[in-house]
């Protein structure tokens, strides 16, 4: 979805349509995906690898400290005094020398003087000082001064820390074989990574595999036959079919997982990296008589009567639709409005005569799907805005009646209708609190996999080497998981392209004087 017309040339953030910071930043990184599939054959040729002078072993040493005060631009220099912060850090204990510079931060010094990257201390003088205290300079300098004060006190007790060389397994574990999980392996595939990918059901697809109706022209059905073929035809995926994870374990580059088939077979992976890509699933409540009334159905029923030749749709004079059903009452599910409508235009395209009503709260068709909304009102497509207190109610179930409180006429209206469809907003998997636990990714409250930070990482997760794509992190349109499963293919490539990852430094010990035998420190913490 990011590749424009010109080969080697894509397009990403709000140049392709607005999008608010997360998503701009996971289209980045999908494109960075799709170069690094490019450029692939050339990884690591131009690479210059930067030597460091031997260590300087301190051991039994007095300490000798420097100190240099940050201006970071205005952004410490602007709010409080450094000079005076500098002068005050050279009359503390140990301290040999004291500076000030504009961007210390710019260049990686303390390696290249022979020194012990644990060695260092940081006073964070901006985000906890000179942005807290913007408004008064003299108190700003003052907390300034006892921040670095502390920082000195610290640096006095530092050890040195080995760090060891963890070597990595180089292969990717995919759980789920949707949309998101097929394209994140294709595009670690194409870098030249193995790829196991594991879906629960006996086919690749996913939801997909009941989406029929298109929301911009591009037919889902032939994306998901394309996709398919191509995984099939990739000799780097070994795909695993009516399997589930049973248990897993390991850190980030090494990480081992046992997987189930439905017959009993068990196997073991191992790999570096797990995308965590099991979509959602269609809330199916009770709502509207669902279930019990024939001609109350779902959107993705309704876009399965579109295959047959002889579809109930024919017949049918005037179709309802409701949105925010469920749990939308909860949380928005993002793509139950641009469903509707673009299952509304595709009713009215086959029958330009049956009435389309869509009963809304409230509508959002964000980016460009602002066009679906304007494109239904122009079919003919009617829209009765309903309050929460008031929402629209089924009066008769044969024939079916519908009644709702219209904003715009404020007075109650009641329609005859063939069909009520049921706009489901998408709900986390059953299995996702299970598979959660297994592979140690934290869950929202909703239930959907939570990123490690919305706008930095929002692919990430805080479990190392564990990422998350499509509808297992919030619900998303077709395009939407595609470009998160090749920004979640990107942030795992970092580390299937390492030979090693640097390990050790601070790391946890146990107190013998205050240890109960209680193994709770173990199970917590690898080290």
């Amino acid at each position: 979805p990011v590749e424009t017309s010109r080969k080697g040339i894509f397009a990403v953030g709000p140049f392709r349509e607005p999008k608010d910071i997360p998503e701009s930043v996971v289209e980045a990184s999908s494109a960075a995906a799709s170069a690094a599939a490019d450029l692939s054959t050339a990884r690591f040729r131009r690479t210059e690898e930067r030597t460091y002078p031997p260590e300087i072993d301190q051991t039994g040493a007095e300490p000798r400290i420097g100190v240099f005060v940050c201006h970071c631009g205005s952004n410490i220099g602007g709010y409080l005094d450094v000079p005076a912060v500098t002068e005050f850090a050279k009359g503390l204990p140990f301290v040999v020398r004291a500076e000030a510079n504009l961007y210390t931060c710019s260049q990686d010094s303390i390696r290249a003087a022979g020194l012990n990257p644990y060695l260092f201390e940081m006073a964070n003088i901006r985000n906890q000082c000179s942005w807290v205290h913007s408004s008064d300079w003299d108190v700003a300098t003052e907390k300034a001064h006892d921040l670095v004060r502390m920082a000195v006190a610290r640096a006095a007790h530092l050890e040195p820390q080995q760090i060891i060389q963890v070597p990595v397994e180089k292969s990717a574990l995919i759980i789920g074989g949707g949309v998101a999980g097929m394209t994140a392996a294709l595009n670690l595939a194409e870098q030249g990574f193995p790829v196991s990918l594991v879906e629960k059901e006996n086919a690749l697809g996913g939801n997909l595999r009941h989406v029929h109706i298109a929301d911009n022209h591009r037919d889902p059905q032939r994306t998901l036959e394309t996709l398919v073929g191509r995984v099939d035809r990739q000799p780097l995926i070994s795909t695993y079919l009516d399997t589930v994870v049973s248990h897993s374990a390991g850190f980030m580059g090494n990480f081992t997982t046992k997987l189930r088939r439905s017959t009993g077979e068990t196997m073991q992976v191992k790999h570096g990296v797990t995308i965590i890509a099991t979509g959602g699933q269609e809330y199916r409540g009770a709502d509207y008589s669902l279930g019990k009334n024939a001609q109350v159905i779902t959107q993705s029923e309704l876009e399965a009567l579109f295959k047959q030749p002889a579809s109930p749709l024919d017949s049918c004079k005037a179709v309802g639709m409701v949105l925010c059903i469920g749990p939308a009452q909860q949380y928005c599910s993002r793509i139950c409005c641009t469903v509707a409508l673009k299952n509304a235009l595709a009713i009215k395209q086959r029958s330009p005569s049956t009435a389309v009503t869509i009963f809304y709260k409230d509508i959002r068709v964000y980016g460009m799907g602002e066009d679906l909304y304007t494109k239904a009102r122009e079919a003919g497509v009617l829209f009765i805005r309903y309050t929460e207190e008031r929402p629209p109610q089924v009066v008769q179930d044969s024939p079916l009646f519908v009644r709702a409180f219209d904003l715009s006429l404020r007075q109650e209206v009641e329609l005859p209708l063939d069909m009520l469809v049921l706009s489901m907003p998408v709900v986390p998997r059953e299995d996702s609190a299970q598979l959660a636990s297994l592979v140690k990714a934290p869950l929202d409250a909703n239930g959907f996999f939570l990123e490690a930070h919305v706008k930095l990482r929002p692919v990430d997760t805080n479990k190392g080497g564990v990422f998350i794509a499509g509808m297992a992190h919030y619900p998303k349109l077709l395009e939407e998981s595609m470009i998160q499963a090749q920004a979640a293919a990107s942030r795992a490539a970092r580390v299937l392209s390492k030979d090693h990852l640097a390990a050790g430094g601070q790391v946890a010990v146990v107190d013998p004087d205050r240890c109960t035998g209680c193994l709770t420190c173990l199970r917590i913490c690898p080290f």
